[in-house]
C-alpha cells in the first residue's frame, strides 16, 4: 500500500511565530528571557551587575524570604532550573 504525501507551501515566519517559545539573551554573563529580564526589572533586579546566575538565585532567594510573590517565585524556579540543567556537571 503506498502512501502519498502532500507537500503544501508553509511560510515559515507565520509558523514561527505562533511557536511559544521564549529565546534566552546574554546578559552581562547569564543567559535570561526578556520577560524574565523585565520581571527582575520591575522587581528592582539589575540582572546587567551579575556576573553568574547563581549570585542572581541567591540575591532573588534571599528576597523572597522576606516577601512572598507568586511571579518572583516563578522567576526563581525558571532561573534554577536552567542553571541545573546549563551549568551543572552532570
Amino acid at each position: 500500500m503506498g502512501y502519498s504525501i502532500l507537500l503544501e507551501e508553509y511560510n515559515i515566519d507565520e509558523l514561527v511565530k505562533d511557536l511559544d517559545v521564549e529565546m534566552h539573551d546574554f546578559y552581562n554573563g547569564i543567559y535570561l528571557t526578556k520577560r524574565q529580564a523585565q520581571i527582575l526589572k520591575e522587581y528592582g533586579f539589575d540582572y546587567n551587575k551579575y556576573t553568574d546566575m547563581k549570585s542572581l538565585i541567591f540575591d532573588i532567594n534571599n528576597y523572597l524570604e522576606e516577601v512572598e510573590d507568586e511571579q518572583l517565585e516563578n522567576i526563581l524556579y525558571e532561573l534554577s532550573e536552567f542553571d541545573y540543567y546549563h551549568n551543572t556537571n552532570k
